[in-house]
């Protein structure tokens, strides 16, 4: 029965990270493709990829979380039925109600460190990228000077 119980266990905490991993590419994906969208040439720099780094394991951490808590919301009921069957047929109302409702503010809490994450990490890599936009362009203009000056002025 014990081995019963940890197989169940590890498998659901193998599904979190599983699904944990999943979200987090995607939301880093999806943080990679924001310079893309705004320019035509994006180069990213070192600073781009720790951002992207960083933010992966901070996206990892808290979809884990979140994946986790909506498995838990999935067991409430059977703890009710387990609850009612230890209480001699008792109704355990308060249990779900309490669990349900903190179960769902855990979720909206992971949810809202997600997309300010998601927000934060889109504006690191806009700033990081719009750098090396800027420093592209100026590097062109050193090489080639006279493009870019107007020609009613050289006479």
């Amino acid at each position: 029965m014990l081995i019963l119980y940890m197989s169940v266990l590890f498998g659901n905490i193998l599904g979190c990270l599983l699904g944990g991993f999943l979200l987090s590419l995607l939301l880093t994906g999806i943080c990679y493709l924001i310079p893309k969208g705004m320019y035509a040439h994006p180069q990213h720099s070192v600073g781009s990829i720790a951002v992207l780094l960083v933010s992966f394991f901070f996206f990892l951490f808290q979809s884990t979380l979140l994946v986790g808590g909506f498995k838990a919301k999935r067991y409430v009921g059977q703890a009710k039925a387990a609850v009612e069957s230890f209480s001699n047929g008792n109704p355990a109302t308060i249990l779900p109600e309490k669990s349900n409702g903190q179960i769902n503010w855990y979720i909206a809490r992971r949810f809202g460190w997600l997309v300010g994450g998601l927000l934060v990490t889109g504006v690191a890599m806009y700033r990081l990228c719009e750098e090396d936009k800027r420093r592209a362009t100026t590097r062109y203009r050193r090489h080639y000077p006279n493009r870019h000056s107007s020609r009613r002025y050289h006479k």
